[in-house]
C-alpha cells in the first residue's frame, strides 16, 4: 500500500502505509521498519510528533486505537504501546501542549494519555476534519464541509468559538506564520478534475468569536483531470511552502516568500510512472525538503 502519513521527532523521520512504520535517520536516504504494537487488521491513519515522542491512530473501520511510541528520536526506541482503544480513532494532531484527534465527523482533545473529551465540533454527517494549526490566540481546524473553525483553550478546556465559512470551496491544509494564516482549498469540478486555491488572512475577534479576515487569494491551479488542491503545508522562518499535483506525472514544490510576498515554484518531484497522487507531507530535514507523495514514496531534495 501506499506511504501516506509523515512526522519528524528530532531528526529522525518516521513515514507510514496503511500497515507499516518506516524510520530514517540520515534526512532520508536509507530507510528501516520501526517496531510497533499495532492491532492486527487496523490501518494507520495519523502520526503526530509530540516532543520526543511519536503518536499513532489507526482504526480498521468499526474500532480503533492510538498508541503512543516514547523516546521516537533515539536509535533505542523500542515499540509502541495502546493508550486508548474506545473509539475508531482518525487523524490525530498535536497542538498546545495537547491533542486533537479526529472521530468521524466529530473533534476531540486528548490528553497524551487515557482521555478523549467529549466533541468540541461535530460536523455534518459524511464530513471529516482535514487539518488543524496553532495560530497563536486560537487552534484553526479546517473541514469538509467548508469551514474553518476555531478552538480556544478557554481554562483548560478546548472550547469552540467562532467559525468561518469559505464559500464554494472546501478548506484542505492550513498553516500560521508571522500572525499570517495560510490554507489551501478545493473546489471539485465534474469528472476528476479538482481546482486548487492557496489564501492567506488574518485572525480577527468580533463578539468574542475568533474569525478569519482579510482574506487574499495567492494561486489558484486547474489542470485537467488532476486534483490540483494543496493538502500540506510546511512553515520555516521566511518562507511558506505547499506542494501542487500538475499532472499525473509532475508534482511541484511552491514557495511563498513572506519579506516580499512572492510565490513561485521551488522544487519539482520527479516520477518513472503516471501513478502519482497528491503532496501530503512536507519536511525539512539537515536542510533538504523530504516530500511525501501518495502512491509514489518519498522524495528528497538533491540540490
Amino acid at each position: 500500500s501506499a506511504v501516506s502519513h509523515m512526522a519528524v521527532v528530532g531528526t529522525r523521520i518516521y513515514v507510514s502505509d496503511d500497515e507499516t512504520l518506516y524510520k530514517s535517520d540520515d534526512g532520508g536516504d536509507t530507510w528501516s521498519t520501526q517496531s510497533e504494537n499495532l492491532t492486527a487488521g487496523y490501518k494507520i491513519t495519523g502520526l503526530a510528533a509530540h516532543g520526543t515522542d511519536l503518536y499513532i491512530t489507526a482504526n480498521n473501520g468499526s474500532a480503533g486505537e492510538i498508541e503512543l511510541l516514547p523516546d521516537a528520536d533515539e536509535s533505542s526506541a523500542g515499540t509502541s504501546s495502546q493508550k486508548m482503544s474506545a473509539a475508531v480513532y482518525d487523524k490525530i494532531w498535536s497542538v498546545k501542549g495537547q491533542f486533537l484527534v479526529s472521530i468521524g465527523n466529530a473533534i476531540h482533545s486528548y490528553n497524551g494519555d487515557t482521555t478523549v473529551g467529549s466533541a468540541i465540533i461535530t460536523l455534518p454527517t459524511g464530513q471529516t476534519f482535514t487539518d488543524v494549526c496553532d495560530a497563536g490566540a486560537v487552534i484553526l481546524a479546517t473541514a469538509t464541509d467548508g469551514y474553518i473553525y476555531s478552538i480556544k483553550d478557554v481554562a483548560g478546556t478546548f472550547t469552540a468559538k467562532g467559525q468561518t465559512e469559505i464559500s464554494g470551496e472546501a478548506p484542505t491544509c492550513i498553516a500560521e506564520s508571522q500572525g499570517l494564516v495560510f490554507y489551501g482549498t478545493k473546489e471539485t469540478q465534474t469528472g476528476s478534475t479538482t481546482i486548487g486555491r492557496l489564501y492567506r488572512a488574518q485572525v480577527t475577534v468580533a463578539d468574542d468569536l475568533y474569525v478569519l479576515a482579510d482574506n487574499q487569494l495567492i494561486k489558484e491551479w486547474e489542470n485537467s483531470s488532476v486534483d490540483s488542491s494543496p493538502k500540506k503545508l510546511y512553515v520555516d522562518r521566511d518562507s511558506v511552502y505547499t506542494g501542487i499535483k500538475e499532472s499525473t506525472t509532475e508534482a511541484n514544490l511552491w514557495r511563498y516568500y513572506l519579506p516580499t510576498g512572492g510565490f513561485s515554484r521551488s522544487y519539482k518531484c520527479d516520477i518513472s510512472s503516471a501513478t502519482l497522487n497528491v503532496i501530503s507531507g512536507i519536511e525539512n530535514v539537515n536542510s533538504k525538503f523530504v516530500v511525501l507523495v501518495q502512491q509514489e514514496g518519498v522524495f528528497l531534495q538533491q540540490s
